[in-house]
């Protein structure tokens, strides 16, 4: 009997610090990939995903001289991919604090943002008759939602068929891009692995034309 308790309490023991460990989590992706030359190199921002009890808590901040854009289709404002969930898990949305109004952005299923993918599970997006295109709709970073009933893994386990886990439409308000948009993503390691050797090969080519 005291055998079966002790290694009752070890067990309990462990099984209560994973649960801390999970409650703690911190995982976080840099946006490295854009379309729009004139936004320099990266990285552009990131995403954020903090577990907190059966939540996961999302926060995409940008780099200091970027905003959230609509420029309307094939772009959303923030699509990501996730396994499982609905557009009901995803609440308590604000922008740089505020909250969202409902009647103007609302989470979408398969999010667009080209050419990064068109099949994003999840995304916010304007969507309402007071939804604004480029400079006048912007909405400054960052970005914070919570999804309800998830696990941080469930985020990230697959790509779009763009190769991203997560892509933004931005806005460039400062410095030699001011005024541009685009997008900007996260791509899965084995796309990010193929653009790079992609560039080497690029690299090499004009080493051979120059020499």
């Amino acid at each position: 009997m005291n055998v079966s308790r002790r290694f009752f309490g070890t067990g309990l023991a462990v099984a209560l610090l994973a649960v801390a460990g999970a409650a703690n989590a911190v995982t976080v992706y840099d946006f490295v990939w854009t379309d729009v030359g004139a936004f320099g190199a990266g990285p552009y921002g990131t995403v954020t995903l903090t577990q907190s009890g059966a939540d996961v808590l999302v926060s995409v901040s940008l780099r200091d001289d970027m905003n959230f854009v609509n420029t309307g289709g094939p772009h959303s404002v923030f699509s990501f991919m996730v396994a499982g969930g609905n557009t009901g898990d995803v609440t308590n949305i604000f922008f740089n604090s505020v909250a969202i109004d409902p009647n103007t952005f609302t989470v979408v299923t398969s999010g667009d943002n080209q050419p990064f993918g068109t099949n994003f599970s999840l995304a916010i997006d304007c969507t309402g008759g007071a939804c604004q295109n480029g400079a006048p709709g912007q909405m400054s970073d960052p970005l914070t939602f919570t999804f309800q009933n998830a696990w941080e893994s469930d985020f990230a386990n697959i790509f779009s068929n763009g190769g991203a886990y997560f892509a933004a439409d931005v806005i460039c308000v400062s410095g030699s891009c001011n005024g541009a948009t685009g997008a900007i993503a996260v791509p899965e390691p084995g796309t990010l692995a193929l653009l790079g050797l992609g560039l080497v090969g690029l690299g090499l080519s004009r080493r051979r034309v120059n020499t």
